[in-house]
């Protein structure tokens, strides 16, 4: 979310015009997308199963604050 927080800022700061800002939130938001993408299909193609169990839920998540 770093990305979106610095795409209002340079909206702020005139950077970004208004008409421009939601394609930049968009692009912002892209990897996210994409990253949520591959691990659904990853869970789906059973990439983190272990002896039938699912692991995925022990992955670590990092949040940024």
């Amino acid at each position: 979310m770093a990305q979106a927080y610095l795409a209002l800022l340079a909206h702020e700061r005139r950077q970004v015009r208004s008409d421009e800002l939601s394609e930049v939130l968009e692009l912002a938001d892209a990897p996210r997308l994409w990253a949520l993408s591959q691990l659904e299909e990853a869970e789906v193609i059973g990439l983190f199963e272990i002896g039938g169990q699912n692991v995925s839920d022990m992955l670590p998540i990092f949040r940024i604050k």
